[in-house]
């Protein structure tokens, strides 16, 4: 069946959905077989607006971990406000701290623009602190997730490297996949889709994203306000906008 846009909201949360060609099917009781995340994203560490990234970073993860068990919590980009050595140390301060999050919690990151503010080797220091690879694909409960970093602090800067390894990891999903969703993550939305990305998104992705109608696509940068239905954007493929922490 299809779902209309409130209904496809209000089912991100309770879970059981499975995508094919634009199409939902609710399953009940499959939740249990199925993957559960989290997504969030520009944490920011290192800004001191309000009340601070450490504080809000901390209650945000506290209100996650509350909802049950995650499979994992996907953090895409803008981690830190420059990509200091400091400013991971102050994110690791609170994602490795066991009163905020479980230690098994299974976190996965990626670098945004904010991470090369900083001419502090920024590659260096995501590797180094994080100790990721800067994309990732992985296989949880049989289900494709790719994810994508930056390359520069331009935006909508993908290099022809990171959208081959894409393009392939797509593919190769699709093909192994071909009636479940691939989930993909990235710090900057897919222009003109979710509401933000007219101003804030990047075209580098489109043309592969238009050929794979089960890509659901989560990305941050925006800042605005994840109340408005335009945040969920259904084409050609799902884009899904976090807004912020």
């Amino acid at each position: 069946m299809k779902l209309t846009k409130r209904e496809f909201l209000k089912t991100l949360t309770i879970g059981g959905i499975a995508l094919v060609g634009g199409s939902f099917n609710y399953v009940k009781g499959a939740e249990n077989n199925l993957p559960r995340f989290a997504v969030m994203s520009d944490t920011h560490f290192g800004s001191n607006t309000g009340y601070g990234s450490v504080a809000k970073v901390s209650r945000a993860l506290r209100n996650i971990v509350q909802k049950g068990n995650l499979d994992a919590i996907f953090v895409v980009g803008d981690l830190t406000d420059n990509g200091s050595a400091a400013q991971y140390d102050l994110l690791l301060k609170v994602f490795k701290d066991t009163s905020i999050i479980p230690e098994s919690q299974r976190v996965v990151f990626m670098m945004g623009n904010h991470e090369f503010y900083n001419k502090e080797k920024p590659f260096e220091n995501y590797a180094k602190k994080i100790g990721q690879p800067l994309h990732q694909y992985l296989e949880i409960k049989g289900y494709p997730f790719i994810t994508l970093s930056l390359n520069s602090g331009n935006a909508s800067d993908y290099s022809k490297e990171s959208q081959q390894f894409f393009a392939e990891k797509i593919e190769a999903a699709a093909q192994k996949y071909p009636d479940k969703p691939i989930f993909i993550f990235s710090h900057t939305p897919p222009q003109n889709t979710c509401y933000g990305s007219k101003s804030w998104g990047a075209s580098a992705l489109l043309e592969t994203l238009n050929k794979y109608p089960q890509a659901i696509i989560f990305s941050g940068h925006t800042h605005t306000p994840i109340g408005d239905s335009r945040m969920v954007w259904q084409g050609n493929f799902t884009s899904i906008n976090d807004g912020s922490t």
